[in-house]
């Protein structure tokens, strides 16, 4: 709104102006013209024996144009108040990070003690670790007899079928000869290895083992 009035007034001015150029320009130029001849009074000149000289008739003077009137000038317009400064608010302080805490060395692990070779253990040296034995199975109790069974639960297992199955269920969950051999001497030291019944007992094992 207050910018729609300085603009009408400032127009309004530009106006006026333009005016009184052009009126300055008309009274520059009608005092440019050059101004009529003044006359004066005749005088009256007596000769001897002569009429007297009537004066020449004035010539009429040329009509001086009036000035056109110069218009009054508005008054000049109200000044306008000039706008309020807005207030520019303050910048917001600017977070300081917090210094951040140097992370703590990461100690070097440990070095893993490598674990030394194992010595290559040989074969026991009984007669079912150097015989071959028959075809492969994948189950201990088929490569034995129904005899043998008997005989084996009668002799080495004590008359105990559920010692003998438990233990036919081990040799079966064994990968090596020697796991087996290890069990035995855990397990049953006082069986006699170098004998007959334990050869069949081991050969049917060897089916499973070897």
């Amino acid at each position: 709104m207050e910018k729609r009035i300085f603009d009408d007034i400032t127009a309004k001015i530009d106006a006026l102006q333009c005016e009184l150029d052009a009126l300055r320009e008309r009274v520059s130029s009608l005092m440019a013209e050059p101004a009529a001849p003044a006359f004066t009074e005749p005088v009256d000149i007596m000769l001897d024996d002569a009429a007297p000289v009537r004066p020449e008739q004035e010539s009429p003077k040329a009509p001086v144009p009036e000035p056109e009137p110069v218009p009054e000038s508005e008054p000049d317009p109200a000044p306008v108040p000039e706008p309020e400064p807005v207030p520019v608010p303050e910048p917001e302080p600017i977070p300081v990070p917090e210094p951040v805490a140097e992370p703590e060395p990461v100690p070097e692990p440990e070095p893993v003690p490598v674990p030394e070779p194992a010595a290559v253990r040989t074969r026991p040296d009984y007669a079912w670790a150097r015989d071959i034995p028959g075809n492969p199975v994948s189950n201990i109790i088929s490569g034995i007899s129904l005899n043998d069974r008997v005989l084996l639960i009668n002799t080495l297992f004590q008359e105990d079928p559920i010692l003998f199955q438990k233990t036919i269920a081990a040799f079966n969950s064994m990968s090596s000869l020697n796991e087996a051999y290890d069990y035995i001497l855990a397990s049953f030291p006082k069986w006699n290895l170098g004998s007959d019944i334990v050869y069949r007992l081991m050969m049917a094992v060897r089916r499973k083992l070897d």
